[in-house]
């Protein structure tokens, strides 16, 4: 995960969603210069999980779409398991518990049978809320 990124989900876990979006505006013209998909996916994940958590459901759920779609096509499994666990925790956040909950228990499988424990225990901690 470059610095960047790292620094907006800190910022966004701290509660702070408007430092956390101002420093992924900073580090998107940078983004242009990475050619790594991986790098790309993973920048474009943390942005929409921010996005999505401070109210642009819309937006982050576009962006973690197309993150799932780059992460599948390359196997890049741990970021596509992030972006889905991403995309029902905007979906929790957004007030449709239903839809996260599937998701969810889909995910909490998928991570499980993949060897990916903390993904599917931060699944399973999220359906319990």
């Amino acid at each position: 995960m470059p610095a960047s990124s790292f620094l907006a989900c800190s910022l966004l876990e701290q509660g702070k969603t408007t430092e956390a979006r101002k420093t992924n505006e900073q580090a998107d013209a940078r983004l242009a210069k990475i050619e790594s998909p991986y790098a790309r996916a993973n920048f474009h994940l943390e942005a929409a999980r921010v996005e999505g958590l401070s109210g642009k459901f819309l937006e982050a759920k576009t962006t973690l779409e197309s993150v799932i779609q780059t992460a599948t096509k390359f196997g890049f499994l741990n970021t596509q398991l992030k972006a889905r666990l991403a995309l029902a925790e905007i979906e929790h956040k957004k007030g449709d518990a239903t839809n996260a909950d599937v998701q969810l228990a889909a995910l909490e499988q998928d991570a499980t049978s993949r060897g990916f424990t903390t993904i599917a225990k931060k699944a399973a901690a999220l359906r319990a809320n």
